[in-house]
């Protein structure tokens, strides 16, 4: 009876834990019923990841938030406010798109770490500060924008902008490489490697302390 009850647990947990992906595979099966399988075709797909790139990033840093039962309201704003000020330094200021892009980083970086330590060393309800994140982020970027739009922009900004990457080619031969995802490949397999390293370290302790 025990066992029943335990296996009823864990399946009510894994359904809990999926269902979104559950859910995501049936609407996604929904309008591949609906539109003749159209939405399934690489042109839709490719489409679908560069438009939603911005949001998959924001998503991820959200995770963390979520995780710790946490919330931060002004990621939208934050993000706008980002843009705005890589628009201002190439449109009006002339800057190069590398300078634009690291202004951009640094003030997401500066608001990452005024949130946090609003939040961890004052301990400030996130939802409060994070709310204030939203206002002031919003109300600078349309005071910087003086709500307009800000173009035209160079085409190497907006070749990054819209999601595509430089292409590093080098030729060995007849054969052509791109380094770029090569060096995205290696980067992610180093990182693959050191974590496995570290959950095997992690074992092995558990283990002696075990014995």
């Amino acid at each position: 009876m025990d066992t029943k009850n335990t296996a009823n647990k864990y399946i009510n947990i894994d359904i809990k834990q999926y269902g979104m992906i559950i859910a995501l595979i049936a609407i996604f099966f929904l309008f591949y019923i609906l539109t003749g399988g159209k939405n399934a075709s690489p042109t839709n797909i490719n489409n679908l990841i560069m438009q939603n790139g911005y949001i998959v990033i924001l998503s991820i840093g959200m995770l963390l938030c979520v995780l710790t039962g946490n919330i931060d309201l002004g990621v939208g704003s934050i993000v706008a406010l980002c843009g705005a000020t890589s628009a201002i330094f190439v449109v009006d200021l002339g800057m190069p798109t590398p300078v634009a892009f690291l202004a951009a980083i640094v003030i997401g970086t500066l608001s990452g770490v005024a949130v946090g330590f609003f939040v961890s060393v004052l301990s400030i309800p996130p939802f409060i500060v994070t709310l204030a994140t939203m206002l002031m982020g919003r109300g600078l970027t349309y005071t910087m924008l003086q709500a307009q739009t800000k173009g035209p922009l160079p085409k190497d900004y907006t070749f990054l902008a819209i999601g595509f990457l430089p292409n590093i080619e080098i030729t060995l031969g007849t054969i052509k490489l791109d380094l770029v995802p090569i060096i995205i490949a290696l980067i992610i397999t180093v990182f693959i490697i050191l974590s496995a390293i570290k959950k095997n370290k992690e074992k092995l302790n558990m283990d002696s302390l075990l014995l």
